[in-house]
């Protein structure tokens, strides 16, 4: 996470094995990673940010040969909040779903607020829309991206969950890099809007050919979860 965006790195072939310190492999010769960062359009770089569910260990980073660049002992959290991107516009990360290799994040939306203010910047991925809506972010050998079809809805009266239609838009730059917003059809304005992707890494063996396993929808899941809430 950075001041105005983020960047993901995804690690690719050779990892698995450099990180599997039980089975005394000491990791193939040729690592393959992939990183693509992503910018808050006309964001506020001054926004509140907190973080929630520390997950137990400490994160180091020596990157280049300048020490004094390098940071230790750093406390790995699982959720991360963004106040006040654009007005009355708030980013919860969630990273704690790992192993799945899913990050999950949601923009907060409350009344009064402009949606249409969110605009991703994506660098160092090629962007396209699949057929069912989900945007794809290819990225060479080292796999894929997917973001689900995005998922908006309100609470009515706190309780009853009412769906708002909601598709990506992209619009290609001629610096070669990506905008991502998002179309939002009727709602209201006056009660919080949630706008709910998801980022899955697609599986990287190709001879995987039953990716993505069928789901059932977020809109499916969400009233199973409040209903057993």
């Amino acid at each position: 996470m950075e001041e105005n965006g983020w960047t993901a790195w995804v690690a690719g072939e050779g990892y698995d094995d450099l990180w599997d310190h039980k089975s005394g492999n000491h990791g193939s010769e040729t690592l393959l990673s992939h990183a693509w960062r992503v910018r808050f359009k006309e964001g506020n770089p001054e926004s509140e940010k907190s973080s929630r569910h520390e997950l137990g260990h400490k994160v180091n980073y020596y990157r280049g040969s300048d020490e004094t660049k390098w940071v230790s002992g750093l406390d790995a959290v699982g959720q991360v909040r963004y106040k006040e991107v654009w007005p009355g516009i708030e980013l919860i990360m969630d990273g704690r779903a790992r192993g799945t290799k899913k990050l999950k994040y949601d923009w907060i939306v409350e009344p009064g607020a402009d949606p249409s203010n969110i605009v991703l910047i994506h660098e160092g991925t090629e962007l396209s829309l699949r057929p069912d809506g989900s945007l794809l972010h290819l990225m060479g050998e080292t796999g894929d991206i997917i973001e689900g079809v995005p998922f908006a809805y309100q609470l009515i009266d706190g309780s009853r969950i009412s769906q708002v239609e909601c598709h990506y838009k992209l619009t290609k730059r001629l610096d070669g890099m990506t905008e991502v917003s998002f179309e939002i059809g009727d709602y209201n304005p006056d009660l919080r809007l949630t706008i709910d992707p998801d980022l899955e890494t697609a599986d990287i063996d190709t001879s995987n050919n039953s990716w993505p396993k069928k789901e059932n929808s977020k809109f499916d899941k969400f009233k199973k979860f409040k209903i057993k809430g």
